[in-house]
Protein backbone atom coordinates (compact mmCIF):
# COMPACT_ATOMS: atom_id res chain seq x y z
CA UNK A 1 0.00 0.00 0.00
CA UNK A 2 1.04 3.68 -0.75
CA UNK A 3 0.40 7.32 0.39
CA UNK A 4 -2.36 8.79 -1.65
CA UNK A 5 0.50 11.80 -2.57
CA UNK A 6 -1.87 14.91 -3.02
CA UNK A 7 -4.86 12.83 -4.26
CA UNK A 8 -8.00 14.75 -3.23
CA UNK A 9 -10.74 12.08 -4.98
CA UNK A 10 -11.68 9.06 -2.85
CA UNK A 11 -12.62 6.56 -5.39
CA UNK A 12 -9.36 6.82 -6.92
CA UNK A 13 -7.66 6.14 -3.69
CA UNK A 14 -9.74 3.42 -2.47
CA UNK A 15 -10.03 1.72 -6.03
CA UNK A 16 -5.93 1.97 -5.93
CA UNK A 17 -5.71 0.77 -2.84
CA UNK A 18 -4.25 3.57 -1.16
CA UNK A 19 -3.86 4.42 2.36
CA UNK A 20 -7.21 5.94 3.83
CA UNK A 21 -8.06 6.69 7.54
CA UNK A 22 -10.91 5.72 7.94
CA UNK A 23 -13.17 9.01 8.79
CA UNK A 24 -16.46 7.62 8.03
CA UNK A 25 -18.00 7.05 11.58
CA UNK A 26 -17.90 10.89 11.60
CA UNK A 27 -19.57 11.82 8.86
CA UNK A 28 -22.47 9.88 9.30
CA UNK A 29 -22.57 12.19 12.55
CA UNK A 30 -21.99 15.14 10.59
CA UNK A 31 -24.46 14.62 8.37
CA UNK A 32 -27.23 13.65 10.93
CA UNK A 33 -27.03 16.12 13.40
CA UNK A 34 -25.67 19.14 10.85
CA UNK A 35 -27.22 21.68 8.75
CA UNK A 36 -25.05 24.12 7.35
CA UNK A 37 -20.86 24.07 7.28
CA UNK A 38 -18.30 26.03 5.98
CA UNK A 39 -15.27 24.33 5.79
CA UNK A 40 -12.15 26.50 6.70
CA UNK A 41 -8.98 24.63 7.00
CA UNK A 42 -5.42 25.33 5.23
CA UNK A 43 -4.30 24.07 1.97
CA UNK A 44 -3.74 20.57 2.10
CA UNK A 45 -5.85 19.28 5.10
CA UNK A 46 -8.62 17.18 3.23
CA UNK A 47 -11.32 19.42 2.18
CA UNK A 48 -11.43 18.16 -0.91
CA UNK A 49 -11.08 14.21 -0.22
CA UNK A 50 -13.74 15.30 2.56
CA UNK A 51 -16.10 16.94 -0.47
CA UNK A 52 -15.69 13.59 -2.39
CA UNK A 53 -15.73 11.09 0.13
CA UNK A 54 -19.32 13.01 0.49
CA UNK A 55 -20.25 12.90 -3.05
CA UNK A 56 -19.82 9.45 -3.27
CA UNK A 57 -21.32 8.49 -0.23
CA UNK A 58 -24.37 10.22 -1.25
CA UNK A 59 -24.68 8.78 -4.44
CA UNK A 60 -24.58 5.39 -3.22
CA UNK A 61 -21.15 3.99 -4.77
CA UNK A 62 -21.23 1.34 -1.60
CA UNK A 63 -17.91 -1.01 -3.07
CA UNK A 64 -15.92 1.94 -2.57
CA UNK A 65 -17.09 1.45 1.54
CA UNK A 66 -16.27 -1.86 1.75
CA UNK A 67 -14.31 -2.08 5.14
CA UNK A 68 -15.00 0.97 5.93
CA UNK A 69 -17.25 1.90 8.83
CA UNK A 70 -20.01 3.07 6.80
CA UNK A 71 -20.22 0.51 4.95
CA UNK A 72 -22.83 -1.23 7.67
CA UNK A 73 -24.32 2.08 8.89
CA UNK A 74 -25.49 3.63 6.18
CA UNK A 75 -29.07 3.14 3.67
CA UNK A 76 -27.15 2.58 0.65
CA UNK A 77 -31.04 2.09 -1.29
CA UNK A 78 -31.19 5.59 -1.01
CA UNK A 79 -29.48 7.67 -3.46
CA UNK A 80 -29.10 11.36 -3.56
CA UNK A 81 -28.53 13.48 -6.60
CA UNK A 82 -25.46 15.94 -6.34
CA UNK A 83 -23.37 18.96 -7.24
CA UNK A 84 -20.35 19.79 -6.16
CA UNK A 85 -19.32 23.24 -7.57
CA UNK A 86 -15.26 24.18 -7.23
CA UNK A 87 -13.72 27.25 -7.81
CA UNK A 88 -9.88 25.43 -8.66
CA UNK A 89 -8.46 27.32 -11.42
CA UNK A 90 -8.86 30.67 -12.57
CA UNK A 91 -11.56 32.43 -11.20
CA UNK A 92 -10.02 35.88 -10.77
CA UNK A 93 -13.19 38.19 -12.76
CA UNK A 94 -17.25 37.44 -12.33
CA UNK A 95 -17.78 35.89 -15.56
CA UNK A 96 -15.02 33.40 -15.02
CA UNK A 97 -16.90 32.66 -12.08
CA UNK A 98 -20.17 32.89 -14.06
CA UNK A 99 -18.19 30.14 -16.73
CA UNK A 100 -17.03 27.58 -14.23
CA UNK A 101 -20.43 27.45 -12.15
CA UNK A 102 -22.46 27.33 -15.30
CA UNK A 103 -19.75 24.16 -16.86
CA UNK A 104 -20.29 22.15 -14.00
CA UNK A 105 -24.30 22.75 -13.65
CA UNK A 106 -24.30 20.86 -16.71
CA UNK A 107 -22.15 18.33 -15.84
CA UNK A 108 -23.92 17.86 -12.79
CA UNK A 109 -27.61 17.80 -15.01
CA UNK A 110 -25.93 15.51 -17.07
CA UNK A 111 -24.97 13.28 -14.47
CA UNK A 112 -28.41 13.36 -13.07
CA UNK A 113 -30.25 13.07 -16.23
CA UNK A 114 -31.79 16.38 -16.32
CA UNK A 115 -32.18 18.38 -19.02
CA UNK A 116 -30.10 21.75 -18.69
CA UNK A 117 -31.07 24.82 -18.74
CA UNK A 118 -27.76 26.47 -18.71
CA UNK A 119 -28.49 28.81 -21.86
CA UNK A 120 -30.62 30.94 -19.34
CA UNK A 121 -27.33 31.05 -17.06
CA UNK A 122 -25.18 31.84 -19.76
CA UNK A 123 -27.17 35.01 -20.93
CA UNK A 124 -28.22 36.06 -17.75
CA UNK A 125 -25.87 39.22 -16.04
CA UNK A 126 -23.81 38.51 -13.45
CA UNK A 127 -26.02 39.72 -10.69
CA UNK A 128 -28.77 37.59 -11.86
CA UNK A 129 -26.75 35.03 -12.51
CA UNK A 130 -25.12 35.55 -8.71
CA UNK A 131 -29.08 35.60 -7.56
CA UNK A 132 -30.56 32.07 -9.95
CA UNK A 133 -27.65 30.31 -8.74
CA UNK A 134 -28.34 31.21 -4.28
CA UNK A 135 -31.69 31.01 -5.09
CA UNK A 136 -31.33 27.30 -6.52
CA UNK A 137 -28.44 26.66 -3.92
CA UNK A 138 -30.99 27.22 -1.10
CA UNK A 139 -33.38 25.52 -2.65
CA UNK A 140 -31.89 22.35 -3.14
CA UNK A 141 -30.60 23.11 1.05
CA UNK A 142 -34.16 23.48 2.14
CA UNK A 143 -34.94 20.09 0.12
CA UNK A 144 -32.31 18.13 1.64
CA UNK A 145 -33.20 19.17 5.01
CA UNK A 146 -36.99 18.19 4.21
CA UNK A 147 -36.08 15.03 3.55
Amino acid sequence: MEFPSGDPDFKSIRENNFYYVDKTKYLKTLIKKGKYYFLSRPRRFGKSLLVSTLKNLFKGEKELFKGLHIYDNWNWSKKHPVIRISFDGLCDTPESIKEAITDQLEIATEDAGVESRSDILRVASFSTFIFLFFSLFFLCLNFLVAT
